[in-house]
């Protein structure tokens, strides 16, 4: 359709010059042929103009430029802010499947089926790890050109994530501290440590599905 506009427009504009051009002609030579000839090029004059308005008519409004404008750059900012929660992810579904794993090696070693030692080494390498994600994370760096909204989310989500796994490493601390003393206070302050890592993980996962709704991916599973 915006072809035969343009076709239009072209021959109008063509075919009115041409005409307007012999009717001034013809009419300084006095013919009686240069009003028909004006009404003609007026004729195409018309049909070039109304070839003008279909594409005018074809072309995107200010307001809808402006809207795709918008809209790409919000994409863009969204996967700048995916590619940052990213890095996140690579510690949580590394650490995951520890998170169960400690539970275990506590259990069974007040349950008598794991040697001190074997108790100690895993533990110690659980709290390493926690140490190491809490440390990263918090070296992720967040770019200051992001929009506030998603930038403030990435900033509390980071210091969620390092909080927390700072928080199961101290818990880690603790237990190492029994398994050497032997002290029931040690398993206390594990205890507050892991009610603490809880909450922040319920934190967590309240804050990603408002991220994920404005980022535009789905929520994460149960």
């Amino acid at each position: 359709m915006d072809e035969l506009y343009v076709l239009l427009f072209l021959i109008g504009m063509i075919v009115s010059i041409t005409f307007l051009g012999m009717a001034t002609f013809a009419y300084k030579k006095g013919s009686g042929r240069a009003k028909r000839r004006y009404i003609v090029s007026g004729v195409f004059a018309i049909i070039a103009v109304l070839g003008i308005l279909g594409i005018a008519r074809g072309l995107p409004d200010k307001d809808t430029l402006e809207t795709a404008e918008t809209t790409s750059a919000k994409v863009d900012y969204n996967n700048v802010a995916i590619t940052v929660d990213d890095q996140f992810q690579k510690y949580i579904q590394e650490l995951e499947p520890f998170e169960l794993s400690s539970v275990d090696v506590i259990n069974n070693f007040h349950d008598n089926k794991i040697d001190r030692l074997s108790a100690y080494e895993k533990i110690r390498d659980m709290k390493d790890r926690y140490t190491v994600a809490s440390m990263e994370i918090n070296r992720v760096s967040i770019p200051e050109d992001l929009p506030e909204e998603l930038k403030n989310d990435l900033e509390k989500l980071q210091m969620d994530i390092a909080t927390n796994y700072f928080t199961r490493s101290e818990a880690m601390k603790h237990f190492l501290n029994y398994i050497d003393s032997g002290k029931i206070s040690d398993i206390d302050k594990m205890n507050q440590q892991l009610e603490a890592s809880a909450s922040f993980a319920r934190e967590i996962k309240l804050n990603y599905g408002l991220f994920y709704s404005k980022v535009g991916l789905p929520p994460t599973e149960e």
